[in-house]
């Protein structure tokens, strides 16, 4: 076997022997031909590989686009199971077989996807090309990790248009896309028992880009969307049992929903985690960052750092039906921020720092929720502490001390509900030197630096100081009872209300048998 050796190095004695500039080797004479030889070898395979890919696609469009894989996309994500195995699981089967003789990379899939964009398919041929790719992307996984090899992914758009980039991917190592526009790019990825290590965007812009990954009990490691315009982005990433380790977006811009109801979940059964969330620079009309952990799911921590809303709050119903350690929002724009932070739920920690709006903290513990502390500096706007006593609201809960200790300074105008809240309510110097304290102890002032930090920054330098705060999180093991008592309320709500049935039903039985043996 011959081998090219005109950039190795050799060496006696320990000096290295090089050409210098200008001169030649025998060897550049005898082989040097062969790198063009081999390389344009290359490209005959590579080409060969992206005609066979563009082939089996072609076929797939012609068989499936009639089929409506699109339906998929109609049913609620807790529904969805059964039509994902009818309908997705038979498609990937079918790539596998087409492909079975074909050995295809990563660059194979690239160039497929930039051979394909701008395509003027119809929406269901659309469909089946998103799928297909996302077939693509698993099937390499799988051969990969055979092999113990990982598969990275990128993909460079250069401003394209690809619609349903990934869709579905249900196994994967790494996928970074950047530079692309198209709906649903990287949707579901991971979804439905999947699992993927890094789904990096950067630079996207398209309706619901990274929505619902990691949906239906998908595990995923790390989520990052930077520099993302449009609607729904990561909206309902998590739901339906899921969990990350990480879920990182900066640099989010668009309307409704965006960061929507992460973790959500219509089943108490399939409550899911979050380790971390990390939201910095968002701006949008209504909702950015509503319902996290809704409906059961865990967090640890979530930070919310120069978040603007032009309609409603941010971080709306926070911890809702949930747990969650550590809420951190700092530099935060919009109407009723915070607003029923806890329903129904428990929130160890909760800082608002610098937030400019009406109503910040209203409707604290909203339906019998419990938090720890709460820390507010610098809030601006009116009614903060409010409590919106109108009669559903008193019907649902009305606060009776739900919060076990307040502390605010510099805030303009505190709501007199504060006093209805806690009993233990610190505020001026106290207030901020025990602000100082707190932030000393748990790092709070170092992580709205550092999640502050990641704006601006290519995904390599995000990822950085991603795992810097990773290692910020918090750990109450040593105070759990506040956790608990709320526990403990739970269980006694629970009690009440089976109580209630056992009445009611006893009621209902007595005047049963009565009427039956009346008109015996």
């Amino acid at each position: 076997m011959v081998h090219n050796i005109r950039d190795e190095s050799l060496s006696t004695t320990g000096r290295s022997l090089s050409i210098a500039d200008g001169q030649h080797c025998m060897a550049d004479g005898l082989f040097g031909d062969l790198d063009g030889i081999e390389g344009a070898r290359d490209v005959q395979v590579r080409n060969n590989t992206l005609d066979k890919l563009l082939e089996v696609e072609k076929e797939l469009i012609r068989e499936y686009s009639s089929k409506h894989l699109v339906e998929m996309l109609d049913y609620d994500v807790c529904d969805m199971y059964e039509e994902y195995k009818k309908r997705y699981i038979p498609f990937y089967k079918e790539v596998r077989k087409r492909l079975n003789e074909t050995t295809f990379n990563e660059g194979d899939i690239a160039s497929l996807v930039l051979a394909e964009a701008n395509n003027e398919y119809s929406v269901n041929e659309k469909l089946v090309l998103g799928v297909y790719t996302g077939c693509l992307a698993s099937l390499l996984t799988e051969r990969n990790r055979k092999e113990g090899k990982r598969t990275r992914i990128h993909i460079d758009g250069k401003d394209n248009i690809f619609h349903f980039l990934f869709l579905f991917a249900r196994d994967v190592d790494d996928i970074i896309v950047e530079n692309l526009k198209g709906s649903w790019i990287c949707g579901y990825i991971a979804s439905h028992n999947g699992h993927a290590n890094d789904i990096i965007g950067v630079n996207l812009e398209g309706n619901s880009p990274f929505a619902y990954i990691g949906s239906n009990e998908g595990r995923v490691n790390r989520l990052v969307g930077l520099r993302i315009k449009d609607s729904e982005v990561m909206s309902y990433a998590f739901s339906e049992g899921g969990s990350c380790s990480q879920m990182i977006a900066v640099g989010i811009r668009g309307g409704l929903n965006n960061l929507g109801f992460i973790g959500h979940s219509d089943s108490s059964k399939r409550n899911g985690k979050i380790e971390q969330l990390i939201v910095v620079d968002v701006e949008g009309r209504t909702q950015p960052i509503f319902g996290v952990g809704s409906q059961g799911n865990k967090f640890n921590q979530v930070i919310a750092v120069k978040v603007d809303c032009r309609i409603s709050g941010v971080l709306g119903s926070v911890g809702s039906h949930t747990e969650i350690l550590q809420v951190i929002g700092a530099e935060l724009k919009g109407e009723a921020n915070f607003n029923h932070a806890g329903f129904s739920g428990y929130i160890h920690q909760l800082y608002g720092i610098n937030i400019e709006g009406d109503r910040t903290f209203s409707n604290l513990g909203y339906y019998y929720g419990k938090l720890g502390t709460i820390v507010a500096i610098g809030v601006k706007g009116k009614e903060t502490f409010h409590w919106h006593s109108d009669q559903e609201d008193l019907k649902n809960g009305p606060i009776t001390k739900n919060v076990k200790k307040i502390v605010y300074y510099d805030c303009a105008e505190i709501s007199p509900f504060i006093d209805a809240y806690s009993d233990n309510i610190v505020s001026g110097n106290e207030a901020l030197a025990e602000y100082k304290r707190l932030s000393q102890k748990h790092h709070i002032s170092e992580i709205v630096e550092l999640a502050k930090s990641m704006e601006g920054k290519n995904y390599q330098e995000v990822l950085g100081i991603a795992d810097k705060l990773y290692t910020l999180q918090p750990d109450f093991s040593d105070d759990i009872s506040l956790h608990q008592k709320h526990k403990d309320d739970q269980l006694r709500r629970a009690s009440w209300f089976f109580r209630c049935l056992y009445v009611d039903a006893k009621y209902y039985l007595q005047n049963k048998f009565s009427n039956l043996a009346k008109k015996k």
